[in-house]
This record gives C-alpha cells, sequence and structure tokens, in this order.
C-alpha cells in the first residue's frame, strides 16, 4: 500500500498543475510573427558595445524560437536599438581614494517597429548594471569590465526580450 502511494504521489508531482507559465514566453505584439534584429545604433564612446548587445539579443530571441527569425527585408517587426549611456562608477573602496570594486551601467532605448514604421514596442532608457572588482593592474581591472559588460549585454538581452513577449 505505501509503495502504491508513493507512486502516486511521485506521478502527481510529474503532472504540470495550474498552467502557470514564465513572463515573456507569449507572443510578439500586434500578431507579428518574425522578427528581425538589427544592428543597435552606438552613441558612446564604449567601441563594440553595439554588436555585443545585437549578438545577444539575436542569439537570446533564437534560442527561444528560431522560426520567428528573418532577415530584415522579410520580418513581420524589425526590433532595433540605440546605445544611449554607458557609465562606470566606484561602488567600494579600499582607502580614501582608491576604487576596489566598479559598476558598470548600460541605458539602451529599444524599439519593435513593423516594416511600415508603426511601433509595436518601445523602451526608452532601459537600464542595468553589473559590478566589477578592480584588479591590482590595468589589464585586469580591463579584463573584469569586460566580463561585466558580457554579463550584463546577455541579461539585457532577456530583459528585452521578455519585455516584447509579455503578452500583457
Amino acid at each position: 500500500m505505501q509503495r502504491v502511494l508513493r507512486l502516486a504521489v511521485c506521478l502527481m508531482m510529474l503532472l504540470p498543475s495550474c498552467g502557470y507559465q514564465f513572463a515573456g514566453g507569449g507572443r510578439l505584439p500586434g500578431g507579428a510573427e518574425t522578427i528581425s534584429v538589427l544592428m543597435f545604433e552606438n552613441r558612446t564612446a564604449e567601441t563594440g558595445i553595439q554588436t555585443r548587445l545585437t549578438s545577444d539579443l539575436t542569439y537570446e530571441v533564437t534560442r527561444r524560437d528560431s522560426s520567428r527569425v528573418a532577415g530584415p527585408e522579410n520580418a513581420d517587426a524589425l526590433l532595433a536599438g540605440i546605445v544611449k549611456m554607458v557609465q562606470d562608477a566606484d561602488i567600494a573602496h579600499t582607502g580614501t581614494v582608491t576604487a576596489s570594486q566598479r559598476r558598470v551601467t548600460i541605458t539602451v532605448d529599444v524599439q519593435l517597429k513593423r516594416p511600415d514604421g508603426t511601433v509595436l514596442w518601445s523602451r526608452n532608457g532601459l537600464s542595468d548594471y553589473e559590478a566589477y572588482d578592480v584588479g591590482s593592474n590595468k589589464s585586469q581591472t580591463t579584463l573584469n569590465r569586460k566580463g561585466a559588460i558580457e554579463k550584463l549585454s546577455k541579461r539585457m538581452a532577456e530583459l528585452i526580450y521578455k519585455g516584447i513577449t509579455a503578452d500583457f
């Protein structure tokens, strides 16, 4: 009897319960079925940040549903963005003037449009940050900052994808 009860409990745990889904798993707005991620515009002094964000966003869309991805000439919706700001700030110090940790913040404006220019979704001033350690030399600090930007870019790509597919 105990074995049957345990088996029943295990089966109940495996069955889907209430149909709960994570945000960002829905459809594209405006009935769009396909999307093309255009190269972000870079209005900062941070070389290559537009390529990193565009690449991470393209990967995120492809990872979630590769059938949604199309070239710009065939897509129902075009996703474009502008990198508005990349800013560093000290957040921890070992002394009065020596920083031990910094934070890099990226701010973007993003827009999903139909090819005719009709805006389906947009977010201005979308911003996020990532902390990194100040190394014992400049090259180590630069490497740590690069790693922080990579993490931040991936996270922002997820946030943007979830935002455009939220099904509000």
